[in-house]
């Protein structure tokens, strides 16, 4: 019971865990605020969850900011392109998505693929641009490769993301309630944190060291 309860204990590092999330989550949340700046704030904060998945302690204040600056150009360029393109997109569905016949038919499937797509890519490639270290051109052909290599994990991290979605709408009075709060509160860093275990099983087949680096962070807190 005392090793449950100590410091170095679940109860605790669970504690702690949902601690640093809360920070992640307002830093992530006031970086964001100028809107052209998410693609680098969600950038940093994926930096931050996949360290954390992977066991490695992280200074949430400090090297958020250090991610931020780092990424901030590359992730600024990529957030733009992809905001366009999603707006892009969803006009072309509001101005062909009633169209008649089979043309319109075809016309809606398409961007509807395209669509989902687009989300694949979203979902990605703000893990893939730190990870890898990519230039802008490489992010992008890495975000349309990955999530056709890796197409369970993809369905699962999509779904995942549609599950929040939908408890988060079901009930709008709940929302106005509670599920805005727990959204300011801890809501985005622990979507970011739960894709990013899934963000390292995709990413280890490229960085089998992280294996190693992850067995022995395993190792070393099950020693402590």
């Amino acid at each position: 019971m005392k090793n449950i309860f100590s410091l170095d204990g679940p109860v605790f590092s669970f504690i702690s865990r949902l601690a640093d999330l809360c920070v992640l989550n307002l830093v992530w949340l006031i970086t964001s605020l100028p809107v052209f700046t998410i693609g680098a704030s969600t950038t940093a904060m994926l930096t931050l969850t996949i360290e954390m998945v992977k066991g490695n302690d992280v200074k949430i204040i400090r090297d958020f900011f250090k991610a931020f600056k780092a990424n901030f150009k590359r992730a600024t360029i990529i957030w733009l392109i992809m905001l366009g393109t999603g707006l892009f997109l969803g006009l072309d569905y509001y101005m062909f998505g009633d169209m008649p016949g089979v043309l319109g038919k075809a016309v809606k499937y398409l961007i509807t693929f395209l669509a989902v797509y687009y989300s694949f890519m979203l979902i990605y490639i703000f893990a893939i641009l730190p990870t890898y270290k990519n230039t802008v051109k490489n992010a992008f052909r890495n975000s349309v490769l990955l999530p056709f290599i890796n197409l369970p994990y993809s369905l699962i991290l999509l779904g995942l993301i549609l599950v929040a979605i939908y408890v988060t709408l079901f009930d709008l009075e709940f929302f106005f309630k509670y599920g805005f709060l727990i959204w300011f509160m801890l809501g985005f860093a622990t979507m970011a944190y739960l894709s990013s275990f899934i963000f390292v099983r995709v990413f280890i087949k490229d960085f089998p060291e992280w294996k190693e680096e992850m067995d022995e962070n395993t190792e070393n807190n099950l020693s402590k």
